[in-house]
């Protein structure tokens, strides 16, 4: 995919050229956006650029005045448009803030999600409370009932309705995702109006904090638009080939069960194993996806992982890399702290980052801050960032920030003696720069930083990449996110191909009827090789750095051949089990056990 960028440095104080030189791809740049966009078409369509981030203080205005810019755009062939703030670190100096912007830039291309997988949104029913002119930008998008006393107001895409709201009551899910029913008093008797959302500004009740539920007049369009968008997307599914779940009966990995705080995520260990989740109590917030090792659940809504990853290089490389493309090159500009952050609060951090003068800061936006794992945390420290910090959305659960943020920390003292990542539910400016000052360091915690791979796409490689980079020198009992070890009693192995069947990574690979070897980077723990019929494999929740190449971890000398066509076909101690379980139940020890399988089924056609 091609980008293009659009910098415009009206009613900002952004040196337009200046983030054009810290961009590698093609700008536009001028003092008025409405100008920008006949040069911007002509571009997009005779180049094809399919990515285009506009730079402008229209990133902060509601969703009607963007798409007035947008629409434009992707008719010209566009498949995605991001916005970016130019008031982004605006007390920094201006070369430093033109980087700034210019990672800002390429963070948010990165992660931005194409218009063909985005949905348009639910056509819902948003009632509004006394707000006419409210109701009239909401009827451009919804269908809107007004409750009002307003007896003179009429318009023809508004259903009013005449009396005073007195309540809310909950629908569906418990947690107002299910919309909710609205309480009106007309002239003494109650009226209930079903409602997908409400906008109802300066409501305080219990239903306050409901995402379906506006209770601040700015901005309400986006967030209905926003709302009613995620409410189209498909839920979230599992991609049964990756997933560590326990199966034939074994427990294994429980990680999204265990961190839902919808009680959302039932599973199964019969069979091969089954993780279902209730279409109907999922929000869809990310929580699940941030604790999966093996990147098997899969949203329409959640940043991909590795687009975070590439997000956070780009950003990395630009903010720090004086124009080449390569990171601490020059060595003229301040190490940055990586904010990933929620969409719905990017505002508040770009706000946040315009006043403070410490420390610089790059965003890397994402739907959800709980979809960020704790393993790309400790990456991002590993890449060179001076800090990181988790900016979420105060109407989240804030458990699955806490744990990941906890987790990163847990690795990064271990390796660093250091833990330069905190975790902040707000959208209040002044706390956020509380938190990116807590976390900024004058230097990164690493002296050669280790870019984040292209390739470490799953919590598992991210973890076991960062851990790596970090640790200086073997360390022993280290415990790191999404991963584990085990330890191979090679006397009590059979070989007897049971862990290579259920390790669901490969992480035991048996080559050969005399060889077992294991891969300590795809471990994640997960238990299921527990069901060794020898108990020859022990699981720890802790690893060794670094974590070396794949090993054997049984080689056996006493391998049985075939008495017919003379191949090796099992070792001696599975031979000799087999031949006890079959004396001990009392069936006939015959030649055949000494046959191959190949040779056994011919054995048997020819009788």
């Amino acid at each position: 995919m091609s980008s293009i960028a659009l910098v415009c440095d009206a009613g900002s104080s952004i040196d337009r050229r200046a983030v054009a030189d810290a961009l590698e791809i093609r700008t536009v740049t001028g003092s008025s956006l409405e100008d920008m966009l006949s040069a911007a078409r002509r571009e997009i369509e005779s180049e094809t650029y399919d990515r285009v981030a506009v730079v402008a203080t229209t990133a902060g205005e509601p969703t009607r005045t963007r798409q007035q810019v947008e629409t434009p755009l992707r008719a010209a062939g566009a498949e995605t448009v991001t916005w970016v703030d130019p008031r982004l670190a605006a007390s920094r100096p201006t070369d430093e803030r033109a980087r700034l912007v210019g990672a800002a830039v390429e963070a948010a291309l990165a992660v931005a999600t194409p218009r063909s997988t985005t949905p348009e949104p639910a056509d819902d029913h948003v009632v509004v409370v006394d707000d006419t002119g409210l109701s009239a930008d909401l009827a451009t998008q919804f269908p809107v009932t007004l409750v009002s006393d307003a007896a003179d107001y009429r318009r023809r895409d508004v259903r009013t309705v005449r009396g005073s709201p007195v309540g809310l009551l909950e629908n569906g899910a418990g947690d107002g995702t299910g919309g909710v029913t609205v309480l009106v008093d007309r002239d003494g008797h109650t009226e209930r109006i079903a409602a997908d959302q409400v906008v109802w500004p300066g409501y305080d009740g219990d239903l306050a904090d409901a995402r379906v539920v506006h209770t601040a007049a700015t901005g309400v369009l986006r967030a209905a638009v926003r709302v009613a968008r995620d409410r189209a997307r498909k839920p979230v599914a599992v991609d049964t080939s990756r997933c560590v779940v326990g199966r034939k009966g074994i427990d294994g990995c429980r990680a999204c069960a265990d961190v839902c705080p919808h009680d959302a995520v039932s599973i199964g260990i019969d069979g091969d194993g089954t993780v279902e989740i209730d279409a109907e109590a999922c929000t869809d917030c990310g929580a699940c996806l941030g604790v999966c090792p093996t990147e098997a659940l899969l949203s329409p809504r959640g940043t991909d992982l590795g687009a975070i990853g590439d997000a956070t290089r780009s950003a990395l490389e630009t903010a720090q890399s004086d124009g080449s493309s390569l990171p601490f090159v020059g060595g003229d500009s301040d190490p940055v702290v990586i904010a990933f952050t929620s969409e719905t609060v990017l505002p508040a951090l770009v706000e946040a980052t315009a006043t403070a003068e410490e420390p610089p800061t790059v965003p890397v936006p994402v739907t959800a801050a709980s979809r960020v794992p704790a393993s790309m945390l400790c990456a991002t420290v590993a890449a060179g960032a001076s800090g990181v910090a988790l900016v979420g959305d105060p109407r989240a659960p804030s458990e699955p920030l806490e744990e990941a943020v906890d987790d990163a920390r847990q690795l990064l003292e271990a390796l660093v003696d250091d833990a330069p990542v905190q975790g902040v539910a707000t959208t209040e400016p002044s706390a956020i720069v509380e938190a990116l000052e807590a976390v900024a360091r004058d230097d990164p915690l690493v002296d050669d930083a280790d870019s984040i791979r292209a390739h470490a796409q799953t919590s598992m490689a991210l973890s076991g990449t960062a851990a790596d980079s970090l640790a200086d020198g073997r360390q022993t009992q280290v415990t790191a996110p999404s991963m584990g070890s085990v330890t191979v009693a090679a006397d009590d192995c059979t070989l007897c191909h049971a862990c290579e069947r259920l390790c669901p990574t490969e992480a035991f690979v048996q080559p050969d009827e005399t060889t077992l070897t294991f891969d300590p980077s795809v471990c994640t723990g997960c238990r299921i090789c527990d069901a060794c019929p020898e108990d020859a494999i022990e699981v720890d929740d802790q690893i060794t750095v670094p974590l070396g190449e794949r090993e054997t971890v049984v080689e056996a000398d006493d391998i049985v051949c075939c008495t017919e066509c003379g191949e090796p076909f099992a070792s001696a101690a599975v031979l000799e089990n087999v031949r006890s379980e079959l004396e001990g139940s009392g069936e006939t020890v015959d030649e055949s056990l000494e046959l191959c399988q190949k040779c056994r089924r011919k054995a048997g056609a020819t009788r």
